[in-house]
């Protein structure tokens, strides 16, 4: 008796809100479940290993330090977000250097990004940022305040190098707020395999499953 009393219920709520659009919206609740598995819609993680420096110290960084003039530190005096940032002021032409070797995928695309400042308006220094070794990002005449620099690049292998070097006679360069994170671009790089991603291939049964939940209901109707 309870359990017919329970089923007329049911069936009341589900009448009382349209059964057909009950079904939809549940369908559309799987969809955004499958989707959100899959990593659409969930940012993508971060690559960089205290990119912002919150630490106070570079122990997850490899550091170069210039062969003279060296002048190399995390400081707590003018942070773009935070409580740290780095500071760069080699004064004798050359750069001293950090890099971090990340976890990447070959074809996969991300991007990195920094914030950049120096302390005054006058310098006469240099920044870079390398990948692997080459330079993406060259930075002079740097502003006295921050400054987002970003670049896209594509991983050709399973672990890709991230390094920067400054120098500086007149100022002080300060670096935060590091980031390296997928893009959602995808490019089939000459030596390596990039495989149909999973998300693609999640969202592919959830799309199958309702195109075939809507073939069966108009067949229904015919």
């Amino acid at each position: 008796m309870a359990r017919d009393k329970a089923k007329a219920l049911l069936s009341f709520l589900i009448t009382g809100v349209d059964a057909m659009q009950f079904k939809r919206n549940a369908r559309h609740a799987l969809l955004s479940l499958l989707l959100a598995g899959s990593g659409w819609g969930i940012a993508h993680a971060e690559l960089v290993t205290d990119g912002g420096f919150e630490s106070g110290d570079l122990d997850a960084w490899t550091v170069t330090y210039a062969t003279s003039g060296s002048s190399l530190a995390v400081e707590r005096i003018a942070p773009h977000s935070g409580a740290h940032d780095l500071t760069f002021a080699a004064a004798g032409g050359q750069e001293d250097k950090i890099s971090q070797s990340l976890a990447t995928t070959a074809g996969t695309g991300y991007t990195l990004s920094f914030w950049l400042q120096t302390e005054s308006g006058s310098d006469d220094g240099a920044f870079h940022a390398y990948l692997n070794g080459g330079t993406v990002v060259s930075a002079v005449y740097i502003p006295n305040v921050y400054t987002e620099y970003s670049f896209d690049f594509f991983a050709v292998s399973a672990n890709t190098v991230l390094s920067f070097g400054g120098y500086t006679a007149n100022s002080f360069i300060d670096l935060d707020d590091v980031s390296v994170v997928a893009n959602g671009t995808f490019h089939n790089t000459p030596g390596s395999e990039v495989a149909e991603p999973a998300s693609l291939a999640l969202a592919g049964i959830a799309l199958a499953a309702a195109g075939a939940a809507v073939a069966r209901r108009r067949a229904r109707h015919h």
